[in-house]
Order: structure tokens, then sequence, then C-alpha cells
């Protein structure tokens, strides 16, 4: 048979750590203004400021590729291919392409032309 365990007439008091942690409202870190609960960001503003940071390196701003890479949210292989493939570089490539087919609209607009002349020369000469 198990021991029984008797109760004391004193409750076992254990001493607890307070829960949570000091919080001191900082600004946020994108910029805008707002305080934060404790943290670096507000909520979403994470997401915000790296947005931000990708606009500016697309544009051609070295330092916020520099900053995306710190804070880890991209890697320089990342970055290096964004160069080559990135939105900026697939707007370049759509304006070509639209410079492109306005050439050759206006390539088949000047052969019906020269076509229609010839046709008008023909006839006059006949």
């Amino acid at each position: 048979m198990a021991a029984r365990r008797t109760r004391t007439a004193e409750p076992v008091v254990e001493e607890t750590k307070p829960k949570g942690r000091k919080v001191e409202p900082k600004e946020c870190g994108c910029g805008c203004g707002a305080m934060t609960k404790g943290g670096e960001w507000a909520i979403g503003h994470d997401m915000r400021k790296k947005s931000s940071l990708l606009k500016a390196f697309d544009a051609g701003d070295v330092s916020a590729g520099a900053e995306l890479v710190e804070r880890g949210w991209r890697t320089e292989a990342a970055l290096a291919a964004r160069k080559l493939d990135g939105p900026a570089a697939r707007t370049a490539a759509s304006a070509e392409a639209r410079k492109a087919a306005k050439v050759a609209k206006l390539d088949a607009r000047i052969a019906a032309l020269t076509a229609e002349r010839a046709a008008l020369v023909g006839e006059v000469a006949s």
C-alpha cells in the first residue's frame, strides 16, 4: 500500500516571478511616427519598411540593399538576381518590347504605303 500524504496546516507558497516584461513604448522603426508597444515596429510596419527598402533598391539605392541584407530580409545573391530579373528589369524589358512593336508597326505601314505608291505610279505610267 502506498504511503498517504498528509496535509499540513500551512499552505505551501511558491515564489513566482512577475509575468511579462517591462515595456517602454518607442517610436516605430519605419519612420511613420507611431508608437510601438516596446518593439521596434508597430504592427505590420516591418513589412512597410521592407517594401520601401525594396523600392529604393530597385531605383538604384545601394544603401537600401545593404540594410535589407543587414536585417536578414534578403541575401546578396537574391538582390543580385533581383537586379537582373526584378521589377525594374522587367519594366525596362517591356519598354524595349513596346518600342520594338511600334517600330514593326511603322515598318508595316511604310511597306503598305510604298506598295500603294508603286500601284499609283504604275497606273499613271500606263
